[in-house]
């Protein structure tokens, strides 16, 4: 059975809302599995807000050392009334705390961290972040509010992403023409260290290389990943509306298809 077949079969039951984006970086082929392509981000957004950071510092705007000291206080810091468990490391640490850009940009993205998310969005500007996808040519991609902080009343106002359209920012970024040659080497690294290894875990048992960015809430989940093996291959995964634990067993198979299929057959 062809690898898209196996992917749509496995995904076949699902419950809710999924989307699975596969693109082969030597062959250049591509699939699209599922019955959604557009979800509300949660941590993927990171990865568009890192974009934008580097846009920034190429034009010169920002620089890996400005400085920025830790204020304590929405809409950075999570009030402690409402922490819980995915509240950001930053949180915990002392008011007052200086921080680097770089600082903040390898707590928001090797760690998830919440609240660097918050400020270096708020640093760069929300219009411009929307601006720069629209340039790139992403249609569905965009923020509309910083974490924690979204409207129900008003669900235009949250943060959302195709899984075409960061698929094909992720093939930008292996390819090093995502701002530049050097923002997208740094970048590249940077998703290297990311820390949440649960749904990549046979790729992370096997020893095999990744740069990826998660995201995560009580019904959905997130994956985009771009596995630097032998064959190289990129997937965009994400499920709404769903059972997490099961969504988290379909796209560790998907990432474990994906791989055996680039190592013997290609797409």
């Amino acid at each position: 059975m062809h690898i898209s077949e196996k992917v749509k079969d496995r995904i076949s039951n699902i419950f809710g809302e999924m989307g699975i984006y596969y693109y082969d970086l030597v062959d250049d082929s591509s699939f699209f599995a599922g019955n959604c392509d557009v979800f509300p981000s949660m941590g993927i957004a990171k990865f568009v807000v890192m974009i934008e950071v580097f846009q920034q510092i190429e034009e010169g705007r920002l620089h890996l050392t400005d400085s920025y000291v830790w204020k304590k206080k929405p809409p950075f810091a999570i009030p402690t009334a409402e922490y819980e468990e995915n509240v950001g490391i930053l949180d915990f640490l002392h008011e007052g705390l200086q921080l680097t850009l770089e600082d903040l940009l390898y707590l928001m993205i090797v760690i998830s961290d919440n609240s660097a998310f918050n400020i270096l969005l708020t640093k760069v500007g929300m219009e411009n972040v929307n601006s720069t996808m629209k340039k790139l040519g992403l249609v569905h991609t965009s923020v509309g509010c910083l974490l924690f902080e979204w409207d129900e009343r008003r669900p235009e106002k949250d943060n959302y992403h195709s899984v075409r359209e960061i698929g094909s920012l992720l093939k930008r970024l292996y390819r090093k023409q995502l701002v530049s040659t050097s923002a997208s080497e740094k970048m590249l690294r940077l998703m290297t260290y990311h820390q949440r290894r649960e749904n990549i875990s046979f790729l992370a048992n096997n020893k095999i290389s990744v740069a990826h960015q998660t995201g995560f809430d009580l019904h959905c989940l997130h994956e985009a990943v771009i596995v630097l093996c032998e064959h190289p291959f990129l997937l965009c995964m994400s499920a709404n509306k769903v059972d997490v634990k099961n969504a988290e067993y379909i796209m560790k198979d998907v990432i474990r298809l994906c791989y055996e299929a680039s190592m013997t057959e290609g797409v």
